[in-house]
């Protein structure tokens, strides 16, 4: 009984000192304060799921660890705690481990710069609960409050995660989604294909009206990167696949934009404003005060009749919605999901290896069952990445026009994770039924554009 209330001894003095540090914080950061610092947060400028969620909120919390000279308590089981799991996360050339978090990350940070070994409060509260050390652990708090030495106090800050949602079209096809690298074969190294990505676009340009994205949380020695911003997309077309607005005439409507996103910005160094957002937006389509990736005789889209169906005039060929805004934590971890019930409007150009029919029989042949129920095994090209399992897709609708004796243009719909290229070449027959086998010819694919998302 002795044992177990000098346990709980311990356990109300710990609390009693975090509440009491807690208060003392606030009533500091109060008194630093302005009075429009204080009501700035709550103003009408942000929607209601920046404060319900604290997105952009300071969390601050202090380390407490004792001087050098102070031992520990002798007579107890103390068993560290396991290290935890490394993940990595391919960015490139050089893999970084995913950012962890920022008080375990500046823990690290701490003891290897200060050479110290210090106990958690989980390891304290372990021990004490496997072993009968109460009375040690009660000598050991008694001997350091009276000790002459003092502890160290660190205060570790980090912003809360802020979210923000749009949508993007993408103009040219020498431009990924996010950064692509492959093999060199002859070198052995990482060579980034295209000239740029979508990611890269956006997320620097993002960068700067948060504020920057803070380093101190990061742990150097581990490669752990606490502070960035994550881009993460409704889906994604290939490099050389177009993400554009469908054309004026398109049946589909006002109901179809460009492909979904959102950002989490991780510890940035300010919340941004409303005004901010949409300064962002200017700044990504019509950057003509930034340096291009290419002079404007290499770029070719200008010539293009498709051009204009994009979001602004970035010469890169990335454009976002203006309706760049905060939004919902969730909306992060179901986009993927939110996307598998979307229709997907396609146009490409295409290949028959014989003569074709007039647009009407095209027509005939093609469309006169709609919808098509398709049956698609995993396609050849992305076979080393994807379990070979066949998928039930469906065309919605199509249109067909023929161009001269071997070329014909398609406008369609799809359900959500439809593989176009396949369905038009057969994919050696591992797609059925095919362009190809309706047409009872080899057929292919020359161009693909994604022509608009179904937004609801």
């Amino acid at each position: 009984s002795v044992s177990a209330t000098k346990k709980s001894d311990a356990a109300s003095t710990t609390t009693q000192f975090q509440q009491a540090l807690k208060q003392h914080l606030r009533n500091i950061l109060s008194d630093h304060a302005t009075s429009n610092q204080k009501n700035d947060i709550y103003s009408n400028n942000f929607p209601a799921c920046v404060n319900e969620e604290e997105q952009g909120y300071l969390e601050i919390r202090l380390l407490v660890l004792p001087c050098k000279d102070i031992s520990r308590p002798t007579n107890m089981d103390f068993k560290k705690n396991k290290e935890r799991r490394k993940r990595r996360r391919f960015q490139g050339p050089a893999d970084t481990q995913a950012g962890g978090d920022a008080l375990v990350n500046r823990q690290e940070n701490i003891l290897r710069e200060s050479n110290l070994d210090f106990l958690s409060i989980a390891e304290v509260e372990r021990s004490v609960n496997q072993t009968d050390s109460g009375e040690s652990l009660s000598s050991w708090f008694s001997d350091i409050s009276s000790s002459a030495s003092t502890c160290d106090l660190h205060v570790i800050i980090n912003r809360r995660p802020i979210y923000v949602r749009s949508m993007y079209t993408k103009s040219r096809r020498d431009v990924s989604q996010s950064p692509f690298y492959v093999t060199d074969n002859d070198s052995g190294k990482l060579v980034k294909l295209g000239i740029t990505s979508v990611e890269e676009q956006i997320i620097p340009t993002l960068e700067k009206i948060f504020g920057g994205v803070s380093k101190t949380n990061n742990n150097s020695a581990a490669g752990l990167v606490f502070g960035r911003i994550k881009f993460h997309a409704s889906g994604r077309e290939d490099m050389n696949v177009r993400m554009i607005l469908p054309p004026p005439e398109s049946p589909s409507g006002n109901n179809v934009g460009g492909r979904p996103f959102v950002c989490q910005a991780i510890d940035t160094l300010r919340l941004p404003s409303a005004k901010q957002l949409l300064s962002a937006v200017q700044s990504i389509n019509y950057p003509h005060a930034f340096a291009m990736v290419n002079s404007l005789t290499e770029h070719q889209n200008g010539d293009d009749p498709d051009f204009h169906r994009t979001y602004g005039e970035n010469q890169n060929g990335v454009g976002i919605d203006s309706n760049l805004i905060f939004c919902p934590a969730k909306d992060f971890s179901t986009l993927q999901a939110d996307t598998e019930s979307k229709v997907k409007y396609y146009g490409c150009r295409c290949w028959s290896k014989a003569v074709l029919p007039s647009s009407e029989e095209l027509q005939k042949k093609l469309a006169s069952s709609l919808p098509i129920q398709l049956e698609q095994r995993t396609p050849v090209r992305v076979m080393h990445r994807r379990p070979n399992i066949i998928r039930n897709r469906s065309i919605l609708s199509l249109q067909c026009t023929r161009v001269d004796d071997h070329n014909f243009r398609l406008h369609l719909s799809t359900s959500a994770g439809t593989y176009v290229k396949e369905f038009v070449h057969g994919d050696l027959g591992r797609t059925k039924p095919s362009i190809a086998s309706l047409l009872g010819t080899t057929t292919d694919i020359l161009q693909l554009d994604c022509e608009g998302i179904q937004l609801s």
